[in-house]
């Protein structure tokens, strides 16, 4: 199955972000059926968080190329963002699209 991951990270730190994808790649070795397409980054300060433009760039591209699963690490990063997970996950629902959370080892 084809996946794309999302990760949000607070601050650009490259050690940082090498990190997160290689923890989230090991993770997804456990489902040997799932291949990641693409890895949508977003850095972002705390301070600004309405414009979820990589988020839904990543949703863009599942809902695109018919990606059934939309991988986060943590589903926290996204919930910390002023009422989006509700809206997150209805924009999913509406076009068939899972959100897996690494953390939680579930669907969303």
């Amino acid at each position: 199955m084809k996946v794309v991951i999302y990760v949000r990270l607070p601050i650009l730190v490259s050690n940082e972000i090498k990190k997160q994808e290689i923890e989230i790649k090991k993770h997804l070795q456990i489902h040997n059926d799932w291949k990641v397409k693409k890895i949508f980054i977003e850095i972002e300060s705390g301070l600004n968080t309405d414009d979820n433009i990589v988020l839904l760039e990543a949703i863009s591209y599942c809902k695109a190329y018919c990606i059934p699963v939309l991988v986060v690490r943590d589903a926290s990063r996204i919930s910390r963002i002023n009422n989006c997970f509700k809206r997150i996950l209805s924009i999913c629902d509406a076009n068939d699209i899972r959100i897996w959370s690494c953390v939680d080892n579930r669907f969303l």
